[in-house]
């Protein structure tokens, strides 16, 4: 008994040493490369019993992304219109748990449904979300004339909003620091978040957006099939090697130790980790792929390859 307890008492230790080292969701986003307009991928890792609704479009069949079905604003963590407004959320690493009225990923399905400007937008919410859960937002408008393109990316437990520029090459490395302080643009021809500020990116950021970079300069040289980059970016999504992991196998931890890393509160253990991964793929006639992978069913059975996967494809309009 006393072997079983230590065991036991192992496990979750190691579990929770490895997602304090890995820590949770990614979004990485490339934009103006010279194969595709925008690339963008993201791990949504969550208790696998949170109920969610798969990805479909809703609002007058003019908005695409999954549902969160856990709390009545029914939010989500990424989506697209069908006019090429786009947004994604990661959650803010935080010891305190916050639980309030307003769901962060409520943020994502506003932006979608609004007509604001971008600018206009983040400067509203940014005064209406400092009491929620912390949070990463990357938001904007996708054109076809990198001018007339706005994104940005902001947190409501950082004073500052980075914009979008548009690079002329790939970058080997990326930058100590991500954003110019003088102007607040982003120095990075890909980039990244998980729960930690654009301006302190974590470690499995950082090989992401080299990751994904090499992809895109292999693609080119080599001649790729769209097939085969849309699997070379799941590849990506894919990676586990603990420090620099992206993707997070289910673990057994106690749902108190997450803090405010998930709405859901238990008492008992649950299982936690990578159940959804989704690449955004846009090309110069926007084009629009959005194929979203589904790898756990709530009770932490696992999909079969063969039902993972659902693919969306669609123009943006006005591009």
């Amino acid at each position: 008994m006393i072997l079983h307890i230590y065991l036991y008492a192992r496990h979750i230790h190691y579990n929770q040493v490895r997602l304090q080292s890995i820590g949770m969701c990614i979004l990485l986003l490339a934009t103006n490369n010279p194969r595709y307009h925008s690339v963008l991928l993201n791990n949504r890792d969550e208790f696998l019993n949170r109920p969610t609704a798969q990805a479909s479009f809703w609002h007058n069949d003019s908005i695409l992304s999954s549902t969160d079905l856990a709390r009545p604003e029914h939010g989500s963590w990424l989506g697209i219109s069908r006019s090429g407004r786009l947004a994604s959320l990661t959650n803010y690493r935080e010891s305190a748990h916050i639980l309030s009225h307003t769901s962060r990923g409520s943020l994502v399905t506003d932006f979608l449904i609004s007509d604001h400007d971008t600018e206009q937008w983040v400067q509203a919410v940014q005064a209406s979300t400092a009491d929620i859960g912390g949070f990463n937002l990357l938001c904007g408008q996708l054109k076809r004339d990198a001018s007339k393109q706005k994104l940005a990316c902001f947190s409501n437990r950082a004073s500052t909003v980075v914009c979008s520029t548009q690079s002329s090459g790939l970058l080997k490395s990326p930058p100590s620091n991500p954003v110019d302080n003088s102007s607040g643009h982003c120095l990075q021809y890909s980039v990244g978040l998980s729960n930690s500020l654009f301006s302190d990116p974590w470690p499995k950021v950082q090989s992401g957006t080299l990751l994904l970079n090499d992809i895109v300069s292999r693609s080119l040289a080599e001649n790729w099939t769209h097939e085969r980059f849309l699997q070379e970016c799941f590849s990506i999504l894919s990676l586990d090697n603990l420090c620099h992991s992206i993707y997070i196998p289910p673990l057994s931890v106690p749902s108190q130790y997450l803090g405010s890393q998930s709405d859901q509160v238990a008492s008992s253990p649950l299982l936690y980790g990578t159940r959804t991964q989704t690449v955004i793929l846009v090309d110069y006639d926007g084009h629009v792929t959005f194929v979203e992978r589904n790898l756990w069913y709530e009770d932490g059975s696992p999909v079969p390859p063969e039902e993972r996967d659902r693919e969306f494809t669609f123009l943006i309009q006005d591009w």
